[in-house]
């Protein structure tokens, strides 16, 4: 082998190896560039998913406040029935002993 051969042979070797480099910057970036736009796209759904997960907790404090309000009436307006029921029952009882004991009255004497 000759020295112009074993030159050219090198020459070869050195464009092919700066192609083969060249090659593989471009391929690297535009995997970066793909990859950077995958992440951006990521963090883009990540925060629509948060946005909605917390509007989604944001119903569901104003519904346990409502059933908390609601359950509060329910149990003010069964106390205030109570109350009532309990004042008739005494109110009735009251009449009914002294029904009873005029009764008794009338036939002991």
């Amino acid at each position: 082998m000759d020295e112009q051969m074993l030159e050219q042979i090198q020459q070869m070797i050195t464009t092919a190896n700066e192609s083969l480099a060249r090659h593989i910057r471009q391929e690297m970036g535009a995997m970066e560039s793909r990859l950077g736009e995958r992440i951006d796209e990521t963090k883009r759904h990540s925060g629509v998913l948060a946005e909605d997960l917390h509007h989604k907790l944001d119903l569901v404090i104003e519904g346990q406040q409502f059933l908390g309000h609601r359950i509060d009436n329910v149990q003010a307006d069964m106390d205030s029935k109570n109350r009532e029921t309990r004042t008739f029952l005494e109110l009735s009882y009251r009449q009914l002993n002294e029904r009873i004991e005029r009764h008794e009255q009338r036939h002991h004497t």
